[in-house]
């Protein structure tokens, strides 16, 4: 997955003069890396185990917002980054203070390109397509899930660890686990054996896979012309799903 750029923006309960230096940019590794940050964030404390961020908002998957527990953002990602909390992030993600409009030298703000998409949160709706070839998405035709570049079937996707306190969008990461059901028919995925193949069908028996498995874990088995079967590996030398 290609690297993911994140704006932050200060954004304090009241107007702050700080709020012009306290806009960042993030360069993650992946989308998923980025994820991951944001959940850490969520939960980040200080030494008195208060915690760090009294307002961490996403308004897209690339633009969020925050403020902190004091009135100046002193507690910013980039202070972040330097605990021992989230050191295993020190090589996954850059951050860069951008410009303020007051500055007196000259810094280009960079602008980046942005990915079209959904956010991908907890029991969200959503078409499942490959990274690869975008135009092959995967379709639940029968008792198999199938992968067609003409038809295209939204799926539910539930991770299993929320509790009902967890807010309905919370935003997935690589390792939670889920369930992934066709929206129309509500039957979960699971793997079943086919022609001795270990292709992915639909059943009563939930089964439950880290949502990173989309990367690598599901390839496409082609049969006939223009058709194909959505099986398993245990080798990751399948297609990168996304969903969108």
């Amino acid at each position: 997955m290609a690297i993911f750029y994140v704006y932050l923006k200060w954004a304090p309960p009241s107007d702050s003069a700080s709020a012009e230096f306290g806009r960042l940019l993030l360069t993650c590794e992946s989308r998923y890396v980025a994820d991951e940050f944001f959940r850490k964030l969520q939960v980040a404390r200080n030494a008195d185990g208060v915690k760090f961020y009294t307002l961490l908002r996403r308004t897209t998957p690339q633009f969020w917002s925050y403020a902190t527990i004091g009135s100046e953002p002193w507690f910013t990602a980039t202070n972040i980054l330097g605990t021992t909390l989230l050191e295993e992030f020190g090589d996954k993600i850059m951050v860069q203070r951008l410009p303020s409009s007051k500055a007196t030298e000259a810094r280009v703000w960079p602008i980046l390109p942005t990915l079209d998409g959904p956010d991908w949160v907890n029991n969200g709706a959503y078409f499942i397509r490959s990274k690869q070839r975008p135009n092959l998405y995967w379709h639940h035709g029968g008792d198999n899930i199938h992968v067609s570049e003409t038809q295209m079937t939204k799926f539910r996707v539930r991770a299993v660890d929320f509790g009902v306190d967890d807010e309905k969008g919370k935003v997935l990461i690589g390792s939670d686990r889920v369930v992934i059901s066709p929206i129309r028919t509500g039957t979960p995925l699971f793997i079943g054996k086919m022609l001795g193949c270990k292709s992915v069908c639909v059943s009563e028996n939930e089964q439950e896979w880290r949502f990173d498995s989309l990367r690598g874990r599901f390839k496409i088995a082609w049969g006939l012309p223009g058709s194909a079967v959505l099986q398993w590996t245990n080798i990751d030398d399948g297609d990168d799903f996304v969903l969108c």
